[in-house]
């Protein structure tokens, strides 16, 4: 009765044994697999991170690109307006001018 007991209690430490390293084996898979993924998405983080890096460097370079413009085609502008006022000043002149010779003839 003892052997039997003795044997019976083999198999179940055998079993429980077995049970446990199957669970070990399947637990360092999920574990690889798991760590690939993290890789993989510490990866992609990264070049989003690199993205949005470059992004906001291209938008930094339009800001820049855009003030220049806006500096460009303010001066275009006030040149613009102070011609416009010495073309009219001198078109005044001039008909001053006609209306003089047109009066002394």
């Amino acid at each position: 009765a003892m052997d039997k007991q003795e044997a019976d209690a083999q198999k179940a430490y055998e079993k429980l044994a077995q049970d446990a390293q199957r669970s070990r084996e399947e637990s360092t898979r999920s574990l690889a697999e798991k760590t690939g993924v993290r890789a993989g998405l510490e990866r992609r983080l990264l070049g989003l991170d690199q993205k949005t890096a470059t992004n906001a460097e291209g938008q930094q370079s339009v800001a820049k690109y855009l003030e220049a413009l806006r500096q460009d085609c303010s001066g275009l502008i006030k040149n613009f307006e102070e011609r416009k006022q010495a073309r009219a000043g001198e078109v005044d002149r001039l008909e001053s001018a006609g209306a003089l010779l047109g009066e002394s003839r």
